[in-house]
């Protein structure tokens, strides 16, 4: 079959993925099922319309709108009406996002069943991922895409930036060129150097917030680049008067991307990234609600309550020796058998002048904001930059580190990615359960009472409010006495 209109491959897999999801519903349709399809352009619907067409000949199948053109792919909402009532096949109608006809009614939910968009979009990114190549799944996965995951980054965003190295083909500079997608500057080195990726990262974001920050002076944005002087400053200046048109950060990295190569952001002379000689080891974790069942660290906390955990952890060189050394962040990481998973940001602390060749942080981790699983805590050195210091952590595991540094002298490039296994800067794991009451040995506090009546109505009216019986209280060893009784016995 010919296809009429022609759309990006976007709209081509989100159509596709529609349509396998909804297969049994057109298959099965009956005469007198009525369904609908919204939220789509126009131009997809007219493409969805050939293919529905081809597909399901018995299906009536029409775009809503008032202005046909004499083309039988459209209809009326008056005309709807009639073809409803009429029951004789199944009946389908694509309404265009845009529109605003006069007898919306026509075609509500209580007649036309609506094959839901849904969660569309969340599994085609989902779908993309799982086909990311295995030699570039971690970098993409943990790397790029979980670290950009606090900027907002769109999910419409990622699929794009996912179709086209999938249409392209993944390669080195593909990864980092086309980041421009995820409204970042083009960076072809991106993903050269493993350890520094997210740093690379970093700079970036802060490069095309500047740029892109319309508010300010053109040089004042100019002046606060992370650029070493005398670099490309005067390249960024002259594209920003010729594209003068480019008002967003969007239009920005696509400009570069298309016909600015020498901004790439793989020429930008950056500040150092040789961070690999900084070590931060996670020593402990220690909680009062902490117990050790089957050999395991179980963290206990009750409903609508929050568990307090502090970590320790040191450095090598001594926190205090290392000048660039600013902050602490502390992650939330669920296992899942290899690096983890980040959950959430927990905290963010300043280093201090301290002395202790240490520092602790102690974090809340709330009942109602963190489902039961296993965890572990990361804990990464940044600069006032947000750049990660300890990119470089050994592995926790010795026997692991040993198979690392074999597989570094055997192949100077290999890449650390290729081993998913935790660090030096990883706390060991715990699992986290919330229970209606959390079992503690403490030591029950005795009311002090004056005399054996006023213990035994206490005693009685504990019973009626618990509503248990309320039988005769049998006293214990060293109880039943008076307190202020003097009389010696």
């Amino acid at each position: 079959m010919e296809m009429v209109k022609t759309i990006n491959t976007y709209y081509k897999r989100i159509i596709d993925l529609i349509l396998e999801l909804h297969k049994a519903d057109l298959s099965n349709a009956i005469p007198g099922h009525c369904m609908k399809i919204t939220g789509l352009g126009l131009n997809e619907l007219e493409f969805l319309w050939d293919i529905i067409h081809d597909k399901y000949p018995a299906i009536d199948t029409f775009i809503v709108s008032e202005e046909s053109n004499g083309s039988d792919k459209f209809i009326s909402a008056t005309k709807l009406v009639e073809y409803r009532n009429k029951q004789e096949a199944p009946l389908l109608v694509l309404i265009p996002s845009n529109s605003r006809t006069a007898a919306e009614d026509s075609y509500g939910n209580a007649t036309f069943k609506e094959i839901s968009l849904e969660g569309i979009e969340h599994k085609l990114k989902e779908e993309l991922i799982a086909k990311i190549p295995e030699d570039y799944a971690h970098l993409i996965k943990s790397e790029i895409l979980q670290y950009l995951n606090s900027t907002a980054i769109s999910t419409v965003s990622i699929i794009k930036y996912l179709l086209a190295l999938e249409e392209g083909g993944y390669s080195n500079e593909a990864v980092g060129n086309n980041i421009y997608l995820l409204n970042l500057l083009p960076d072809e080195k991106l993903i050269v150097e493993p350890e520094k990726v997210r740093s690379r990262l970093n700079f970036n974001l802060e490069s095309i917030e500047l740029l892109s920050s319309f508010s300010k002076p053109l040089y004042d944005r100019i002046a606060e680049l992370p650029l070493e002087p005398n670099t490309l400053q005067k390249e960024i200046v002259s594209f920003i008067k010729q594209e003068n048109e480019a008002r967003n950060a969007d239009e920005i990295c696509r400009l570069v991307f298309e016909n600015y190569q020498h901004l790439n952001f793989a020429n930008w002379k950056i500040p150092d990234l040789d961070f690999s000689h900084i070590k931060l080891f996670t020593e402990e974790i220690k909680s009062s609600n902490f117990k050790i069942e089957e050999g395991r660290k179980v963290l206990h906390v009750e409903e609508n309550k929050t568990a307090k955990v502090r970590i320790r952890f040191s450095t090598n060189p001594n926190p205090k020796d290392i000048a660039d050394l600013k902050y602490f962040k502390v992650i939330l990481m669920a296992v899942d058998g290899g690096t983890g998973e980040e959950v959430s940001v927990l905290r963010k602390l300043k280093n201090t002048a301290s002395n202790r060749p240490y520092r602790e942080a102690t974090v809340d981790l709330n009942s109602n904001m963190i489902e039961e699983g296993s965890y572990f805590f990361k804990v990464l050195a940044e600069d006032e930059h947000g750049n990660i210091l300890n990119a470089n952590d050994d592995f926790k595991d010795t026997k692991i580190q040993k198979a690392w540094e074999e597989a570094l002298n055997a192949d100077e490039n290999a890449s650390k990615s290729a081993f998913p296994y935790k660090l030096t800067c990883d706390s060991e794991d715990f699992d986290y359960v919330v229970e209606e009451a959390v079992e503690r040995d403490e030591n029950q506090r005795k009311d002090k009472l004056n005399n054996v009546l006023q213990a035994y109505f206490k005693y009685r009216i504990e019973k009626i409010k618990s509503e248990d019986e309320a039988n005769i209280p049998e006293p214990s060893e060293n109880s039943n006495n008076w307190l202020n009784d003097i009389t010696n016995y």
